[in-house]
């Protein structure tokens, strides 16, 4: 069944304000994240006005975040909308998985 997300995978080994930037520029509605990496995903929610849901996997969920885990397993099993029956705003692509930054999560330099 299809879900209607996209997939954008982060670099883990970001951190700070690199990992602040592409959070925010990505956008998202919600940020899953290992357990082992929480403490850096609330680091960078901290700093965004609007921080996406965040569902953490693994046994140990910190307090302040969701369940994956949990979350999957109370889904539901309705299959969402098709893509045409769902509001769009203006110029939003259907999908979008390219990504044109650098390691840093910064534009890269003319030339690069």
């Amino acid at each position: 069944m299809k879900i209607g997300a996209v997939f954008a995978p982060l670099n883990a080994s970001l951190s700070g304000d690199p990992l602040v930037h592409v959070i925010s520029r990505a956008g998202g509605s919600m940020l899953v994240c290992d357990g082992a990496l929480a403490g850096l995903a609330r680091s960078a929610l901290d700093a965004i006005p609007k921080p996406p849901v965040t569902l953490v996997t693994g046994t140990r969920v910190p307090s302040g975040f969701a369940s994956f885990d949990q979350a999957v397993a109370t889904a539901s099993t309705v299959p969402p909308a098709p893509p045409g029956a769902r509001p769009r705003g203006a110029g939003q692509a259907d999908v979008h998985l390219g990504d044109d930054r650098g390691i840093q999560g910064r534009p890269l330099e003319p030339g690069c």
